[in-house]
């Protein structure tokens, strides 16, 4: 059926070194709102003025990254996100309370930190990288859907290299 998506986003960013006129180091304080309403208008169906299903209505991010491109920290890079996803429905009609199965019912809000960092070694083309995803391992409903609850990832450590050669970069 038809769908109506209205909504709109709001980002900001601020360096607060430039503030205070430090030159060859950033430290951004970043921000990010996005407000979604998605309905659906099937004339006279079942579901009509409902929510879509998987559509929070309110998704935010604040964030805190370093990058310096002087003395011991040149090519160092931190940063570290709160990022919030509102409530949703996991189903058509809407349902509120959980089901038995788990299949339907609303999905709650939740909270996640993450952190980055990377660094490139100096006089080089190799960058080391490391992310940390859901830094305090809340448990959280990611997904209803297709058998049951799914939560969503729990703590996750990833690593890597890039190396950039002849004007590629090789992950």
């Amino acid at each position: 059926g038809q769908t109506r998506h209205v909504g709109g986003e709001f980002f900001t960013s601020l360096d607060l070194l430039q503030l205070a006129s430090v030159s060859n180091q950033q430290l951004l304080l970043e921000g990010s709102y996005t407000f979604v309403d998605t309905q659906n208008v099937t004339d006279g169906g079942l579901f009509e003025g409902n929510d879509l299903p998987y559509a929070p209505r309110h998704l935010a991010r604040l964030g805190l990254s370093y990058a310096s491109q002087a003395g011991l920290a040149k090519g160092l890079k931190l940063s570290g996100e709160a990022s919030f996803t509102g409530s949703q429905f996991a189903d058509q009609a809407n349902t509120v309370n959980p089901t038995a199965d788990g299949t339907n019912g609303k999905i709650p809000s939740y909270w996640l930190m993450n952190a980055y960092a990377s660094y490139q070694v100096p006089t080089t083309a190799l960058t080391l990288n490391l992310k940390a995803l859901n830094l305090f391992n809340k448990t959280y409903i990611a997904s209803r859907a297709p058998q049951g609850i799914f939560p969503g990832a729990g703590l996750t450590v990833l690593g890597g290299l890039s190396y950039q050669w002849g004007g590629k970069e090789f992950n």
